[in-house]
């Protein structure tokens, strides 16, 4: 598991960057090689960075580049599936001899679909230096919606499927938590396009729940800075929660192109939220 103390300083947590995703994730840009991705990072002042790709339960019909990859450098016999742990050892094959002025964690943006359901096997989940896991992304067809489909009852299940994840002791950070764009158009609520209205009918007192569960499974919360730009308000009542309680929070890009590798170009910006 990977966790570091508790930082609030933020000139100090933006020289990490814990949320990159690849070329082998369809969100991702092409030129998200993992060369490139050295590269650009070497050009900043990263203390250390995450390789985060997305993982997906088998056998839901989604189909990241990992396949086409493969088959484009390396025959498969009978056509036999990429598993992620070839993935994880080609990125670890990749990161072998070289000499950076940063630490690379190999990890993977796991899934945790479904209240105490996750994507990974535990085999993965061991064979990774970084377990970052969405609880969130109910724009999946694969992700399981709760009967009520009010803002109070997404609400709800949020909080539901963080504690169940947290109680599992499986995940080093949680990402975007409380980002609201993957379920609006689930909520059958008016809410309009304010995707802020979501994280406005969270409560402080669900947030310090669950953060004090979070010191108790020494996981941390990600700081999502594309999440935390577009909804200042609830991020600035999250941050101060948060140090109140004593959490450890990870700066993560969500990085789909190479411009998004350099946290600390936001540093400026998070200080006026957050602080």
């Amino acid at each position: 598991m990977y966790i570091h103390e508790a930082i609030y300083d933020i000139d100090d947590l933006v020289h990490e960057n814990l949320h990159i995703h690849t070329e082998f994730s369809t969100c991702a840009n092409r030129e998200m090689t993992i060369d490139n991705i050295l590269e650009a990072a070497k050009k900043t002042q990263l203390k250390m960075i995450a390789l985060t790709d997305h993982h997906h339960p088998p056998k839901v019909g989604i189909i990241d580049r990992t396949e086409e990859w493969f088959k484009n450098r390396k025959k498969r016999k009978n056509n036999e599936p990429v598993t992620y742990l070839e993935k994880v050892e080609f990125l670890r094959s990749k990161l072998e001899g070289q000499e950076l002025p940063f630490k690379v964690l190999v990890g993977a943006e796991l899934s945790s679909y479904d209240i105490g359901k996750f994507s990974d096997t535990d085999e993965e989940n061991a064979a990774l230096d970084y377990r970052l896991y969405s609880c969130n992304h109910y724009h999946l067809k694969y992700w399981v919606q709760p009967e009520d489909r009010s803002l109070n009852s997404y609400v709800n299940r949020c909080f539901e499927n963080i504690e169940a994840l947290l109680k599992a002791k499986r995940a080093d950070c949680i990402a975007h938590p409380f980002d609201g764009r993957y379920l609006m158009k689930r909520i059958e609520d008016d809410l309009g396009e304010d995707v802020c209205k979501f994280s406005a009918a969270i409560k402080d007192e669900q947030i310090a729940k669950a953060m004090e569960l979070s010191k108790l499974s020494q996981t941390a919360w990600e700081l999502n800075i594309p999440v935390v730009l577009r909804d200042p308000d609830f991020h600035r009542r999250f941050f101060n929660i948060g140090r109140e309680i004593g959490v450890v929070f990870n700066i993560g890009m969500d990085a789909h192109k190479l411009v998004a590798i350099d946290s600390a170009a936001h540093a400026d910006e998070l200080k006026k939220i957050l602080l």
